[in-house]
C-alpha cells in the first residue's frame, strides 16, 4: 500500500511540473502572437508584391524570357524536390507527426515520382529517417523566421530548381487558421505555373522594361512566398505547443486532485486507527 511520505513526493514532483507546463504555454502564446504580427504586418508588402508580379508577368506574356520559362513553364521529366517543415523541438502535441505522416502519404500516394526531400527541422528528418527516407538536404527549423535566414533555404531551392534536373518542388507544411486549427498542406512552390491576370489591368512605365525587370522580381516574390509559409509554419508550431502545454497543466490539476484525495483518505484513516486503539487500550 502507498505511503503517505510517497504521495507527497508524488504531488510535489506534479507540481514542479505543472509550473513548467504553465511557463512553456506562457512563452509559446508569446512567440505565437509574435509570428502572427509579423505576417499581418508583412500582409501589405506580400499584396503589392502578388500585384506587381502579375501586372509585369502580364505585360511581359509572350516575350522570349529565360526566366520566365525557368520558374513557370511545366516540366515534363525530373524529380520532385519536396520539402518538409517541421519543429527543431518536440512538447507540441502532434504537430512534427502529423507533417511526418503527409509526407509519408504523398511519397506512398505517387510512386510514379521520383521524389526527393528537403527538411526543415530535426524532428521531421528524424520520422522520415526512421522509415527509410533519403534526405538530400537539411536546414534548421526557424520556429522565429527572418526574412534573411528564411532566403538560405529559398536560395538553395530556386538554385536546385534553375539547372532543370527537378521537374516540381511541393511543399508540406502546417497553416495556421487559428488557435486551434492549423490543417497540413501541400503546396506547389514550383513551377509556378500562368499568373491570373490582375482584377483591374495597370498602365504603367517601367524602368527597365517589364521583361528585364520581372527577372528581378519572381525571385523576390518566391523569396516572400518562402517567408510567408515559414511564418504560417511557426505559428502553427507555437499553437501547438501552447495547445499541448494547456492540455498537460490540465491534466495535471486533475492528478493532483486525485492524489490529494487520496493522501487525505490515508491520513483520516491513520487518524480513525489511533484513535481506535486508544480507545480499545483505555477500555482495558
Amino acid at each position: 500500500m502507498i505511503s503517505q511520505r510517497s504521495l507527497k513526493r508524488k504531488i510535489k514532483s506534479i507540481q514542479s511540473i505543472q509550473q513548467i507546463t504553465r511557463a512553456m504555454k506562457m512563452v509559446s502564446s508569446i512567440k505565437m502572437k509574435r509570428s502572427r504580427e509579423r505576417l499581418v504586418g508583412s500582409a501589405a508588402f506580400f499584396s503589392k508584391l502578388d500585384g506587381l508580379l502579375s501586372d509585369l508577368y502580364l505585360s511581359a506574356a509572350g516575350a522570349d524570357n529565360p526566366v520566365l520559362s525557368t520558374y513557370m513553364d511545366e516540366r515534363k521529366s525530373g524529380k520532385t524536390l519536396l520539402v518538409v517543415l517541421t519543429s527543431d523541438r518536440g512538447l507540441c502535441g502532434g504537430f512534427n507527426t502529423a507533417i511526418s505522416l503527409r509526407a509519408e502519404e504523398y511519397i506512398k500516394s505517387n510512386p510514379d515520382k521520383d521524389i526527393e526531400i528537403v527538411s526543415s527541422g530535426k524532428k521531421g528528418k528524424i520520422l522520415l529517417m526512421r522509415t527509410g527516407r533519403k534526405i538530400v538536404a537539411e536546414f534548421p527549423a526557424l520556429a522565429a523566421a527572418s526574412y534573411s535566414e528564411s532566403s538560405k533555404l529559398a536560395n538553395h531551392l530556386l538554385e536546385s530548381f534553375k539547372p532543370g534536373g527537378i521537374r516540381e518542388i511541393q511543399v508540406i507544411y502546417s497553416k495556421f487558421k487559428s488557435l486551434i486549427t492549423h490543417p497540413v498542406i501541400t503546396e506547389r512552390l514550383l513551377p509556378m505555373g500562368n499568373m491570373p491576370a490582375p482584377a483591374v489591368k495597370t498602365d504603367f512605365i517601367s524602368e527597365p522594361e517589364p521583361g528585364r525587370l520581372i527577372s528581378e522580381v519572381i525571385p523576390m516574390y518566391l523569396k516572400s512566398r518562402i517567408f510567408r509559409i515559414l511564418l504560417d509554419s511557426s505559428s502553427s508550431e507555437h499553437a501547438a505547443r501552447m495547445m499541448a502545454m494547456e492540455s498537460a497543466t490540465t491534466n495535471a490539476d486533475d492528478v493532483l486532485e486525485e492524489l490529494t484525495l487520496k493522501m487525505n483518505r490515508l491520513r483520516q484513516e491513520k487518524i480513525t486507527q489511533e484513535i481506535s486503539e486508544i480507545t480499545a487500550t483505555t477500555s482495558l
